[in-house]
């Protein structure tokens, strides 16, 4: 994430409402390359339905992870200009986005798992 923020800034931009746009709701893309590789080596058929599980709990785990390292650079480098009102701002209808969008997974792995899960560090209290 911070790589990706970084770019935000660095980056040339040949029309000035992109800028603006992209510095004030910082946007970033993320996905999984070589997806088909993992399926490979796990001897996962890419059209199976384990198939489907394999990508929900892998981009589950993007999810997370990139939520959490979010919040770790607005404690350091402030909120982004649009935070308050956007779907994680605390006062949107939709505020919780997040933290439901990691709740789900096949094995029913809540958020508050997902830290000790993916890292060995202890869960989070709320």
């Amino acid at each position: 994430m911070r790589m990706l923020d970084n770019v935000i800034d660095i980056n040339y931009y040949a029309v000035r409402k992109a800028r603006d746009s992209n510095v004030k709701h910082r946007p970033v893309g993320l996905g999984i390359m070589g997806f088909q590789d993992c399926l490979h080596l796990l001897r996962v058929p890419y059209a199976s339905q384990e198939a489907v599980e394999f990508a929900d709990r892998s981009m589950e785990a993007i999810a997370y992870f990139s939520y959490w390292a979010s919040t770790e650079l607005a404690e350091e480098r402030g909120r982004y200009a649009s935070y308050q009102g956007s779907l994680l701002g605390s006062r949107h209808p939709a505020a919780g986005h997040a933290a439901s969008c990691c709740a789900r997974s096949a094995e029913g792995t809540s958020t508050s798992t997902w830290r000790s899960r993916w890292t060995g560090r202890p869960a989070i209290r709320n």
